[in-house]
């Protein structure tokens, strides 16, 4: 199936928010196209693979995936259930992230393109997901935190951490949908994260401006990281719930 074959569709985000916060037109044909061939595919993963170019090992997923694997584990445990299984996925994914994921030359964790076997070396917030984790071997936590709090790529001066993208990228654009606007919940994993390693000067901080941000603008879904303005849904629950967390934690 090739992408200039696929149905007519119609977008209906562009009418509740502008054209100019949301995805291109040429993503949503390759969203659209990937959802038709996962439904041609019944969401059989040998066959997907097969017919897909779009094999993706992410960084950001995986990192998640390790907190839900503990938490089931911890689940298990309460309920006297074995988790051996459960704790080696744990293990092994912690490891492949570790040495799969990371790019020794950029300092940088990066998601990794599995049909093509490469490396997707883009400089994005959530190369620094496993700071979540709290996975982040010692000897890589200040080369993270060094190119996090770059002013030069995700802090604009006078802005609001953290860009969604860094401002190095060239396809950075600070109002489009996860393109470089700032989202509520990257900042809420990048503080849980500062406080698993004792920045809790630096997580302080981030929790005072992302606080400020909401503040001054909304609970809006994501931020223009230099003028805070609100972009995206408003009223948008899952800013709302993770506020709630900052002010509590």
């Amino acid at each position: 199936m090739h992408i200039n074959q696929i149905s007519t569709y119609k977008r209906v985000d562009i009418d509740i928010v502008p054209i100019r916060q949301r995805p291109k037109n040429e993503d949503y044909v390759k969203y659209y196209f990937l959802v038709e061939l996962l439904k041609k595919s019944k969401y059989n993963f040998d066959r997907i693979f097969e017919r897909s170019e779009f094999i993706i090992q992410p960084i950001l997923f995986n990192s998640l995936m390790i907190s839900s694997l503990r938490s089931l584990s911890e689940i298990g445990e309460i309920i006297g259930e074995d988790t051996s299984e459960i704790n080696a996925w744990i293990h092994k994914t912690e490891n492949a992230i570790n040495t799969k994921l990371w790019n020794k030359e950029k300092s940088l964790y990066c998601d990794y393109d599995f049909k093509n076997d490469r490396l997707i070396v883009k400089d994005t917030i959530a190369n620094y997901s496993p700071l979540f984790t709290g996975i982040v071997p010692s000897d890589r936590i200040n080369l993270l935190l060094k190119n996090l709090f770059s002013t030069k790529k995700y802090i604009p001066k006078n802005g609001y951490p953290f860009c969604s993208v860094s401002m190095h990228e060239d396809d950075f654009d600070p109002v489009r949908y996860w393109r470089g606007p700032v989202w509520i919940n990257m900042n809420w994993l990048i503080y849980k994260g500062l406080k698993n390693y004792g920045y809790h000067t630096d997580a302080k901080k981030l929790k005072n401006k992302t606080l400020e941000l909401v503040y001054k603008s909304g609970f809006y879904e994501y931020f223009d990281p230099f003028t805070g303005k609100g972009y995206g849904a408003n009223k948008f629950s899952w800013t709302a719930s993770l506020v709630i967390d900052f002010i509590l934690s």
